[in-house]
């Protein structure tokens, strides 16, 4: 009696390392672009420029601070 075919694992195997990094590409392209289109149509979201700025600035320390609470965290 065969528990497993190798075969089938080595192709499941393959298909996720194809995958995998065609994800990952996406993914970080995708964060990158609306990353830096907030950061560079802050002066739009107010009337004056520095305070736009001020504004992100202020939503960027939290979501440091929540990322690094998230990164020591055991999944």
């Amino acid at each position: 009696m065969i528990l497993f075919n190798c075969a089938n694992v080595l192709q499941d195997v393959c298909l996720l390392l194809r995958t995998l990094p065609v994800t990952n590409v996406l993914l970080r392209f995708t964060t990158s672009l609306v990353y830096y289109g907030l950061t560079m149509s802050a002066a739009d979201f107010t009337t004056d420029l520095y305070v736009g700025i001020v504004l992100t600035g202020a939503v960027e320390i939290p979501a440091v601070l929540i990322c690094i609470f998230l990164m020591d965290l055991k999944w």
